[in-house]
């Protein structure tokens, strides 16, 4: 038998689906638009500025369609889910900070698809909303790195990139990263490669603007061998971001997560002792400097 069960994963935060209407991508003011990249430029090291107490909103928003099927039950599963939010960086003026998901909302739309002769036609989707809430992590370094979270160092290195690295033109960087996962019972460190590369400075508002893009790669290499045959796993992540050079400070980023996950687990199930699983996902991330 098939079916979808949802995989939780650490590196895909609470979102969830809906309509079509829902899954349009939000309008955006775009100040980089009508003015020229200069492609030279000064080096330019990739770091936060937590010296000074100070807030940086952002307008957040989230969206995930994820497909995915198990052995336990018929059939498939679609999610679909936008996530939306007012996200803030609260700085505290000792060289750390503190995320802030504020009045965070969550819609979304769960669809079966059965195979069975008694049933015409697939069940109805099940739509829900959640919210508003708020999620703190605290302790974000200047660096990039989180106090006591691997799960969100790992999460920030996707959406704002710094970790000390510096840019120059015409050269790509590569970083290690490492992604928590909690696979049936295990704790594992899957590692992977980080590449960055400067595409050229804006000026924009009599401040300039240093074009990123990055991508994350992660796959089964790192699966310990005991585990290879039950876990297989390809994540890559896409991003575009503006980093103000002065302010030490993103002014947006555009990111997008594709996920796929086979797995199976053993002896959980007293009738069939191998479950199978399988997921693919795919998420897409936005977020820009508010006047808020």
């Amino acid at each position: 038998m098939k079916s979808f069960v949802k995989i939780f994963l650490l590196l895909i935060v609470p979102l969830n689906v809906f309509s079509q209407e829902i899954m349009q991508r939000p309008d955006a003011r775009d100040i980089f638009s009508d003015k020229t990249i200069n492609e030279q430029y000064e080096p330019v090291k990739l770091v936060f500025d937590f010296s000074k107490k100070d807030v940086l909103s952002y307008d957040y928003s989230a969206f995930n369609d994820s497909f995915s099927e198990s052995s336990l039950f018929p059939g498939t599963t679609n999610q679909k889910s936008k996530t939306t939010s007012k996200l803030t960086l609260n700085m505290l003026g000792n060289g750390y900070a503190e995320i802030v998901f504020k009045d965070i909302i969550v819609d979304s739309q769960i669809s079966f698809d059965i195979p069975n002769d008694d049933i015409s036609e697939d069940a109805e989707p099940v739509n829900t909303k959640f919210g508003p809430r708020t999620a703190v992590y605290q302790y974000l370094s200047e660096d990039g790195k989180f106090l006591n979270s691997q799960d969100m160092e790992f999460r920030i290195k996707l959406m704002m990139p710094s970790s000390g690295l510096i840019i120059k033109e015409n050269e790509i960087l590569e970083e290690d990263v490492i992604m928590p996962l909690n696979f049936s019972g295990s704790l594992l460190q899957i590692k992977g490669k980080l590449y960055i590369r400067g595409l050229g400075v804006y000026l924009a508002e009599d401040r300039q603007y240093l074009k990123i893009e990055s991508r994350l790669e992660l796959n089964s290499d790192d699966i310990p061998d005991v585990l290879k045959d039950q876990l297989e796993l390809l994540i890559v992540s896409e991003g575009i971001y503006y980093y103000d050079i002065k302010e030490k400070s993103y002014y947006s980023g555009d990111i997008t997560i594709t996920t796929s996950i086979s797995a199976k687990t053993i002896g959980l199930n007293l009738i069939d002792s191998t479950i199978s699983q399988k997921m693919n996902a795919t998420e897409h991330i936005e977020y820009k400097a508010s006047s808020d």
